[in-house]
């Protein structure tokens, strides 16, 4: 992958007082920001960029599968980056960011502007997954016993 050019416009945008670009693929569509994947949810549906367009992370993984196992319709599906300001929620995923809520996108807030229900409720599971405190998806876990 070739990281100078998105961290060129991250450095540019973070200059004018942004915290993250999100990068568009070939056909215009959302594709992903220079780390992280991104997800909306829009009518409770959780959307995320088809894996064709994005890198596929460790971290969107575990997020589409919790998505799943907490009940909620799930979407791989091109994302044209108007949609993004009327969606209600928006987040990233990646290894240091978890999930980062999206407040806004342009100047234009998204939601209430900070972290919504479908985002704080994969984020708690998450943790809690991560944690070891979730059985059902102790599959994920490497217990480690002091040597």
């Amino acid at each position: 992958a070739n990281y100078a050019s998105p961290m060129l416009a991250k450095w540019r945008a973070r200059e004018a007082g942004y915290d993250e670009i999100l990068l568009v693929d070939e056909r215009g569509c959302v594709a992903e920001g220079p780390t992280t994947n991104v997800f909306l949810v829009i009518d409770g549906e959780v959307l995320t960029p088809p894996a064709e367009s994005v890198l596929l992370g460790v971290t969107r993984r575990s997020i589409l599968e919790i998505s799943r196992s907490e009940g909620l319709a799930v979407r791989e599906t091109q994302v044209r980056p108007e949609v993004l300001k009327s969606a209600a929620e928006v987040f990233l995923t990646g290894t240091t960011a978890v999930i980062w809520p999206v407040e806004s996108v342009d100047d234009t807030p998204i939601g209430a502007g900070g972290a919504g229900p479908v985002t704080r409720r994969l984020a708690a599971r998450y943790g809690e997954i991560s944690a070891g405190r979730d059985p059902a998806f102790s599959h994920w876990l490497t217990i480690v016993e002091p040597g």
